[in-house]
């Protein structure tokens, strides 16, 4: 059926794009990369795909547009004129849509380029007591300047995720943040953190996910100011994940982690002594994601002995385990602590580098008994062809009623196996983390 429309002379709109929730449907199915296109096509996608979009801006810069003449000079994007916009309607109408922003640059054919803080700072003076982003919910500030502690002020006081890279100045900029958007629930940051930094993170009464990377290259006094900095830190019981990524010098256990004892998530990153002596100071987890640095190939010895850990730690609660290392002497039977955990239903394992998986179909079939609700079970592809599993692996996993996800390095005789209940065989590692660990999630739990 097709409705008729006022217009003559304009082709009838099609009845499915007259009911709201049908046409929320068909943007929603639409890539990204076609929505400016589905824009054009009549007034009824038109505004439904605008929102979209401008939901999805991976930089300020066309909002910016909308009130303000623009150049581009000298490989950065300045402002062509003081004059004060004559109207902010376009602005405000689109700016309330815009609650992600992913870089506060300009992707360019040349790369990202540099979006002139004075063009920050003119647009605030227009209406200073109007957020510039009064919707803004999420911010990622990968490549920060000195110069972006000045954008804070034209923050939302909504801002609850924040991705920041500090610069060796380490301009103050977690204090100001701390100031204008105290209602942050996840930060990520990473870079030279000084003392003052790393004391701010536990200030924010609803952080819900925190995540730290130390720049591996500092000077043996900003280390041992860090270590101390980091020995005080005391996270609010708020803190459900918590990721750490140690330095290989770093030795001594994360203690901030004995002192959140609701924490459901632990996503760290060191030596395998390291991430087994902070293991212990984490009981009852759910996920963990241990990414193990050490240079030599982990022993099966203390593979076990991290995994004995989690066993006594996390027996009744755990949900998920990850481990990425840069290989291993044996595994087989390094997973046996593990197999007291019934609740498991995800395992992962992936290999930096190509090595010897000493991994059996025997283990394959003692996992698929002792997990009974396994979604999820991954072993590294890139490990040597005489390591290979045979079928009888996948024949024991696709008896699982509620497996998903499979990876496994198989010979040739797996095409037999069906498997029809699997997503695939092969998998991106970052899905799951995506799933399993996002802040989102967290909250609900």
């Amino acid at each position: 059926m097709v409705l008729p429309t006022s217009n003559r002379g304009l082709h009838p709109v099609p009845a499915v794009l007259r009911v709201p929730e049908l046409l929320r449907q068909v943007v929603a199915m639409t890539p990204v990369t076609s929505l400016l296109s589905l824009a054009l096509v009549c007034r009824a996608t038109s505004k439904a795909s605008l929102e979209v979009l401008w939901r999805t801006l991976l930089s300020p810069l066309p909002l910016f547009k909308l009130v303000s003449t623009l150049s581009f000079v000298d490989k950065k994007w300045r402002l062509q004129e003081l004059s004060p916009p004559a109207s902010w309607d376009s602005y405000d109408q689109y700016s309330r849509y815009v609650v992600r922003i992913y870089s506060f640059f300009s992707s360019e054919p040349t790369g990202l380029v540099d979006i002139d803080i004075n063009i920050f700072l003119f647009l605030h003076t227009c209406r200073p007591q109007v957020p510039l982003f009064p919707a803004l919910h999420s911010a990622t500030l990968t490549s920060m300047r000195p110069s972006y502690s000045t954008i804070l002020p034209f923050m939302s006081p909504n801002l609850q995720e924040i991705d920041i890279a500090i610069p060796k100045n380490d301009p103050p900029f977690m204090q100001e943040l701390h100031q204008v958007a105290p209602n942050i629930v996840r930060i990520h940051v990473r870079g030279h953190l000084s003392p003052s930094t790393i004391a701010i993170l536990a200030q924010f009464p609803k952080l819900i996910s925190i995540s730290i990377v130390l720049a591996r290259k500092t000077s043996p006094n900003a280390h041992s100011a860090q270590v101390e900095a980091l020995r005080r830190l005391r996270f609010p019981s708020s803190v459900l994940s918590m990721s750490f990524n140690f330095p290989l010098r770093f030795q001594a256990p994360f203690l901030p982690i004995a002192a959140t004892t609701s924490l459901v998530r632990l996503h760290i990153q060191g030596t395998i002594e390291n991430i087994t002596a902070s293991v212990k100071l984490a009981p009852n987890l759910m996920f963990v994601v241990l990414r193990i640095s050490n240079v030599e190939p982990v022993s099966k010895e203390d593979l076990t002995a991290c995994f004995e850990v989690l066993r006594a730690t996390s027996q009744t609660t755990l949900r998920a385990v990850m481990v990425i290392c840069n290989g291993a002497v044996s595994l087989s039977g390094a997973i046996s602590p593990l197999l007291d955990i019934p609740t498991i239903n995800r395992f992962i394992l992936e290999y930096q580098d190509t090595s010897d998986l000493d991994f059996t179909d025997d283990d394959v079939g003692r996992a698929v008994q002792a997990w009974p609700s396994l979604t999820a079970f991954v072993l590294p592809t890139n490990v040597h062809n005489t390591y290979q599993l045979t079928s009888r692996s996948l024949r024991a996993l696709s008896t699982l009623q509620h497996i998903k996800d499979i990876q496994l390095p198989v010979g040739k005789d797996v095409a037999s196996v069906p498997l029809d209940r699997c997503k695939s065989r092969n998998t991106f590692l970052h899905s799951y983390l995506e799933e399993l660990f996002s802040p989102a999630q967290l909250g609900t739990l």
